[in-house]
């Protein structure tokens, strides 16, 4: 392979990544959640959110929903969440705040 195609394929790869990333993003618009816990926890409970990392599953340790990790950026995580819990329409993630483990609201999957 020449040095031209594997850079094109590389410039490929980026636009692709770019592209798939500019959609997750903490700009991303957000739909209020509703009923939401103060913070979620760990069902296990324990381990401190300080560190801004996201953990899977999450709960409420109100009503024991649990929350399913499904992607992140640095800070942030979408999780799946039961059907309507929350307020949820279809197609859409809670988003938690990983260093407190709060809700910030809805966006699209």
């Amino acid at each position: 392979m020449s040095f031209r195609t594997i850079s094109l394929i590389c410039a490929m790869v980026a636009v692709t990544a770019c592209a798939h990333t500019g959609r997750l993003s903490p700009d991303t618009a957000v739909r209020p959640a509703s009923g939401v816990p103060e913070s979620f926890s760990l069902p296990a409970g324990g381990t401190d959110a300080r560190d801004g990392t996201c953990r899977s599953p999450l709960r409420d340790p109100r009503t024991g929903v649990e929350l399913r990790f499904v992607r992140s950026i640095p800070g942030l995580g979408d999780y799946e969440i039961p059907e309507r819990a929350y307020g949820a329409r279809a197609g859409e993630l809670l988003r938690i705040d990983c260093h407190t483990w709060r809700a910030i609201g809805f966006v699209a999957r």
